[in-house]
């Protein structure tokens, strides 16, 4: 027992003759302190990002596939690739503007402006007139000649420019414009502009107004029967094509 407190003895006065660093070295101090403070701090956030890339990773992927499926089911106009050198080429749709009637139009690329109005005599009041179709030339003589030259074809989008002599769309459209007892009368807005609309669900017809000054434009498409409706050309195309509709 005597000979083990000796030996303690000894290694305690070893120890403490062993040189030891300065206090500010080993002592926690001001500058330690905010060292730790600052590791926690970016522990705490590098958590919190953790967590918000768990909680908003999915909600973003929802959203981006949501993006997607709304921008796959938008309609489209048709357009018809051309095969250039065994390629097959998507054309650019056609941007048309008629100076006349006071108007630019979009159309799908296999679509034309007939020339089927200049051979028919028209009205005092009307000002012009033109017709947009996807039937070919030897298709839309075809249907002229079962339908008649003096009739607007299904399928097609027409735009006439009449005097109104006084009357208000709605007083042409009852009037001039075939608007019957089965003729729905609304309103939409096509880039800016305000638009009167009516449809007539016993001949299919739908008509879209707009006052001009003293004038009246009225755009106009017949949804037909299937037998007479061009390939890829829809209820949907026609409106589309409305919707491209602009007025300086």
């Amino acid at each position: 027992m005597l000979r083990n407190s000796g030996i303690e003895s000894v290694l305690r006065r070893e120890l403490d003759g062993l040189p030891l660093p300065a206090e500010d070295r080993w002592l926690p101090g001001p500058d330690r302190h905010r060292g730790t403070w600052s590791t926690a701090v970016w522990l705490v956030g590098g958590s919190l990002l953790i967590a918000l890339a768990l909680v908003a990773g999915p909600a973003l992927l929802a959203w981006r596939d949501s993006q997607s499926e709304g921008q796959a089911a938008r309609p489209t106009p048709l357009v018809r690739p051309t095969v250039v050198n065994g390629v097959g080429v998507a054309p650019l749709r056609n941007i048309l503007r008629n100076q006349t009637l006071g108007y630019n139009i979009v159309l799908p690329a296999n679509w034309r402006e007939s020339g089927r109005w200049q051979l028919v005599p028209g009205d005092a009041t009307m000002i012009g007139v033109a017709t947009y179709t996807a039937q070919s030339p030897e298709r839309e003589l075809a249907l002229l000649s079962r339908y008649g030259t003096l009739t607007k074809l299904p399928w097609d989008v027409t735009a006439e420019m009449w005097s109104r002599n006084g009357l208000s769309p709605l007083e042409w459209a009852r009037t001039r414009g075939g608007c019957s007892a089965t003729c729905t009368v609304g309103n939409t807005k096509i880039n800016g502009v305000n638009f009167l609309t009516t449809v007539d669900s016993a001949t299919g017809v739908h008509y879209y107004y707009v006052e001009r000054g003293d004038r009246v434009l009225a755009f106009s498409f017949i949804i037909g029967s299937a037998a007479d409706q061009p390939e890829g050309v829809t209820a949907e195309t026609l409106d589309q094509i409305m919707r491209s509709v602009g007025l300086p």
